[in-house]
Parts: C-alpha cells; sequence; structure tokens
C-alpha cells in the first residue's frame, strides 16, 4: 500500500505556531516569498533558512512530516535545479535555486499543516477586505483557500485511487517506468474527478453555514491579532531588512 500520509495535511496541534492569528500567517507567507525572490547571497540564504527552521521547530510537527514532503516534490526540485542550470550554466545558480525552492516548499509545508482551511480562508478575507467594495471578497478568499489545499486534495486522491488498484492486484512497486508513467496518465482523468468533486462538497459546506452571505462574520476573539503576532511581524521586518542590506 501507498503512503497514507497526505502532503501539507492539516494537523491539529497547540503549540506557538497554532496560536499565532491566521491574518498573520498569511501576511508571513507574503514575507517569506519575498525573502526567497530578492535573497541572493550565502548570508540572505542563511538567515532565511534559520528563520524557516526556527518556526518549523515551533511548530512540533515531527521533522518526518517535512521530508516526506520534500520527498514527494523532489522531482519539481530536481527540474528546477536542472532548468536554473541550463539557463544560467552556473552550477552556484543552480543550488542557488535548489535552496529556494526546498525552502518555499518547507515554510508553505508549515503554514498549510498548521492552518484549517477556514483559518486560511479567514486570513485572506481579512487583508482583501479593503477592497470588498470593488470584488467579492469573500468568494475570491474562499476560492484562494482552495487552491491553497488543492494541492493536498489531489495527492490524497490519488493515493486513495493507487492503494484501490493495487488492493485490485494492480502492483505499482513492481512496474518498470515506462508502466508507471502509463498508468501516471490514465490515473489523471479519475484523480481530477475525485479532487473536483471534494471541492464541490466542500464549497457547499461552506454555503449551508452561510459563508459569503450579507452578514459580516467574524472569529475575532479566535484570530485576535495579538502582542505575539506583532513580535513576529516586526521580525519580519528584521529579515527583509537584513536580506536587502546583505
Amino acid at each position: 500500500m501507498y503512503n497514507r500520509n497526505g502532503i501539507f495535511d492539516y494537523y491539529a496541534g497547540d503549540s506557538v505556531i497554532y496560536r499565532l492569528s491566521s491574518v498573520y500567517r498569511v501576511i508571513s507567507v507574503l514575507f517569506v516569498s519575498i525573502y526567497i525572490v530578492i535573497g541572493s547571497s550565502i548570508i540572505d540564504m542563511l538567515v532565511i533558512n534559520f528563520y524557516i527552521m526556527i518556526m518549523v521547530i515551533f511548530s512540533d510537527i515531527s521533522m518526518g512530516i517535512y521530508l516526506n514532503n520534500l520527498r514527494v516534490c523532489r522531482w519539481f526540485i530536481v527540474l528546477v535545479i536542472i532548468l536554473s542550470l541550463l539557463i544560467s550554466r552556473s552550477v552556484v545558480i543552480g543550488c542557488l535555486f535548489g535552496v529556494k525552492v526546498i525552502d518555499f516548499i518547507m515554510y508553505l509545508s508549515l503554514i498549510s499543516m498548521t492552518s484549517s482551511f477556514k483559518d486560511i480562508v479567514y486570513g485572506v478575507e481579512v487583508l482583501l477586505r479593503p477592497i470588498d467594495r470593488v470584488m467579492n471578497v469573500s468568494k475570491m478568499a474562499m476560492n484562494m483557500g482552495l487552491f491553497s489545499k488543492f494541492v493536498t486534495i489531489l495527492y490524497n486522491e490519488d493515493v486513495r485511487i493507487r492503494n484501490a488498484h493495487e488492493l485490485r492486484g494492480v502492483m505499482y512497486r513492481e512496474m518498470g517506468y515506462l508502466d508507471k508513467i502509463g498508468y501516471f496518465f490514465s490515473n489523471i482523468v479519475p484523480v481530477w474527478k475525485s479532487s473536483m468533486e471534494k471541492i464541490r462538497k466542500i464549497k457547499m459546506s461552506m454555503r449551508v453555514r452561510n459563508y459569503g452571505c450579507f452578514l459580516r462574520r467574524s472569529n475575532y476573539r479566535l484570530n485576535k491579532f495579538g502582542k505575539t503576532d506583532t513580535i513576529m511581524l516586526g521580525i519580519n521586518v528584521v529579515v527583509l531588512v537584513l536580506i536587502i542590506i546583505y
């Protein structure tokens, strides 16, 4: 049977990271994205990696789970390294892009595994409220929340279908590479359909809870932007300044 542990799955917990405001967690993804884009030196990468590793440690989630996420994404990481090597013709730049992709996957894992679907939707909705009169912020927030969980849903459905095939005697582990590629393409349509059906059910459950209606609902008491969030936001700004300077 294939590993039933999904990638970027939400894990219930009560660590420092879980107690951070969902709004801050969404903001922190933007900060880390900026770090990774503008970071270009060894010092930059050391600062970024130190920050991410501290956050990972305080998440209280096993490092093995993070490594499993990297393992599942290994071919994407290899592809990025190969493309950067071919374009730049520099081993240093190729390795730099490889580290950047690993850092981004690690941080996305951290946020996705410590944030439930409703946390992500609430955080995005609060950040987008200034444009509420121009666009349907509730719908945008829900779609972005679904997009953030889409890879998890795809992977979980792929694992479920592969396990069902193995129970019927299809032994993926014993296949050659060409046979695996063939079965991969044959599974694309059922995995996609099953994933879209799951997303449809999530949307329906949100509508049943009156999400997106004219009444503005709030999780303020549960997602209050507190002192710890303010300190962490200050740390993000300091890290950004260090990366710009060095």
